[in-house]
């Protein structure tokens, strides 16, 4: 049951990659896709592809080094061999640079994808 003091949502926000609709007409950050009435309307925010695979890529890679600094930090520094502060900090490193090279060519792949089914003649899959 909803609180009588609470308004109504009218309005939400959607985050999409890339800056066309497929039909050539731009989409804008701020544009508002209009829903069927008792759904609420949707406030498009636009981000480039380039942000989008930079953002994941740091994203995969603090959470790669993330663990590898929680496991050393829990007694597994012996295991990974650096017993030292310096040599967790470039493992961890290390470790993350190796999880976002493979998460960011999934990323691209994902994207060009999409580019592939948008521009299906460019791509010769017509």
């Amino acid at each position: 049951m909803s609180d009588p003091g609470t308004p109504p949502v009218t309005m939400e926000a959607v985050t999409i990659i890339g800056t066309g609709t497929g039909d050539g007409s731009p989409l804008k950050t701020g544009d508002v896709a209009q829903t069927p009435d008792h759904l609420p309307n949707l406030v498009i925010r636009v981000i480039s592809p380039v942000i989008a695979i930079v953002v994941r890529a740091v994203v995969a890679f603090l959470t790669a080094a993330t663990g590898v600094l929680t496991a050393a930090g829990l007694g597994g520094g012996k295991i990974f061999g650096a017993i030292d502060l310096h040599g967790i900090l470039v493992l961890a490193g290390w470790v993350g640079v190796c999880a976002a090279i493979p998460i960011t060519g999934k990323n691209l792949l994902t994207i060009f994808l999409g580019l592939e089914k948008k521009f299906p003649l460019w791509t010769g899959t017509i």
